[in-house]
């Protein structure tokens, strides 16, 4: 049980980390509508909630097609 947690936890930091790569490489990624980015003085905050939903959105797509059992 243990040993499954933590692969799950390695795969969801690794996935993060690609996401967080892809987004400065993939243009629209943290720009759509409804992605929030407060500036003040020399701080800025990015809150992508739009690009949050659509990243589970096909993350549970993808699960459900892996996941069917015959």
């Amino acid at each position: 049980m243990l040993k499954q947690l933590l692969f799950y936890a390695i795969v969801i930091a690794v996935i993060g980390a690609a996401v967080l790569t892809a987004m400065g490489k993939i243009p629209f990624l943290g720009h759509l509508p409804g992605d929030c980015t407060f500036s003040h003085a020399n701080m800025r905050i990015r809150v992508p909630f739009t690009t949050m939903a659509l990243f589970f959105i096909v993350l549970i797509a993808v699960y459900k097609i892996f996941s069917r059992k015959e």
